[in-house]
């Protein structure tokens, strides 16, 4: 089985709509989103229809979530009158983090941290401590097993893609940015065993 691991469209409706046909055309069998689906780019509202059509697994992020919250900006109150109704209760609604087994690993899904969706880390910049508190359990997640903790972790939240093994034998990987993406000028989404695909 194939997944594709998406993140961070930010209503960049073009950009889903390239990566979900490129998607298709490699007969990936599902697709997972690490969330924030809106903010940014001007099409919030079709991006979660979207998103909501074709992925098998979606988590909040944190744009996700602020975006349900009161906030004193024009260009928030922008994009909450785009999304009023049933897609802020769907937005409101995303799980935070999602655990699966692939090929007899334990993986671990969620948009920024074991923390929180606002709790940001930046491998290239994080201390070894702060790495491996990506595989810890928070009071956000419910893990699979209690014993034991993920060989592989997956995120977004930094728009910016990478594979890091970890020791002892494990592996931290970001799947990059569909929509506003900073390292490179594509979009990049993650497959088939975690390698970064443009």
């Amino acid at each position: 089985m194939a997944i594709a691991i998406i993140s961070d469209i930010h209503g960049n409706l073009t950009a889903l709509e390239a990566v979900l046909h490129h998607i298709k055309e490699r007969k990936i069998d599902k697709i997972f989103c690490l969330g924030d689906l809106i903010g940014k780019g001007p099409s919030g509202l079709e991006v979660v229809h979207k998103v909501r059509e074709t992925c098998d697994v979606v988590l909040q992020g944190n744009w996700d979530d602020f975006i349900t919250k009161p906030i004193d900006s024009e260009e928030i109150e922008w994009h909450q009158k785009q999304l009023e109704g049933e897609a802020m209760d769907y937005l409101q609604s995303l799980p935070f983090h999602y655990d699966f087994y692939m090929s007899g690993k334990y993986i671990r899904l969620y948009h920024a941290s074991a923390k929180s969706v606002y709790h940001r880390i930046i491998p290239m910049k994080a201390t070894t401590k702060e790495k491996n508190e990506m595989f810890e359990i928070s009071e956000w997640i419910k893990p699979l097993e209690q014993e034991r903790k993920p060989d592989v972790i997956g995120f977004g939240d930094i728009h910016a893609a990478l594979i890091e093994p970890i020791q002892p034998q494990r592996t931290l990987f970001n799947c990059g940015s569909v929509g506003n993406s900073l390292d490179i000028p594509q979009a990049t989404f993650c497959d088939y065993a975690w390698e970064l695909s443009i």
